[in-house]
């Protein structure tokens, strides 16, 4: 026992030296990373070179008349115009709707979401893989918190 007392102070002290020490390069490092943007993000610039084309000839309603014919109210000042699902829609105020037929967007869904989740990575649908439902916003979906639920797709690894 005395060897064992005389051995386990030592040891505790010097082990909470080098864990603390290690915790504060962890905190450190997360600190610099995100000041200097090295944590994953996606920048206006990227999620414009990755939204499709749109395909402006198969726009067949003016935002106003889609907005009637979903029975919106009439919308604030600003909206837009996207493909969703590989059809031109607009978005007012949290509500994408159909700039071709004027139906709003329902619920995308698995596959629904598989296919924009492919498109978006440039990856084959079938190496893409659900992993869950968020319902609570996360550390990277914060700014995201009005548009929850996200589906989670991930890419499935490759086969070696």
């Amino acid at each position: 026992m005395p060897l064992l007392r005389k051995w386990l102070s030592p040891v505790h002290r010097w082990l909470g030296v080098l864990l603390s020490l290690v915790f504060v390069v962890w905190f450190a490092s997360g600190v610099v990373m995100m000041h200097t943007g090295d944590m994953p993000r996606l920048t206006p610039e990227l999620r414009l070179e990755r939204l499709p084309d749109l395909d402006l000839p198969r726009v067949r309603l003016a935002p106003a008349q889609a907005v009637r014919r979903a029975r919106l109210p009439p919308p604030a000042d600003r909206g837009g115009l996207s493909m969703v699902t590989g059809r031109p829609a607009y978005r007012f105020d949290g509500v994408t709707v159909f700039a071709d037929t004027g139906e709003a967007l329902g619920d995308v869904g698995v596959s629904g979401a598989r296919m924009v989740a492919a498109r978006f990575t440039g990856l084959p649908e079938d190496r893409m893989r659900r992993v869950g439902t968020l319902t609570e916003p996360d550390q990277w979906t914060l700014v995201h918190r009005g548009g929850l639920p996200l589906q989670v797709p991930r890419r499935r690894p490759r086969p070696d």
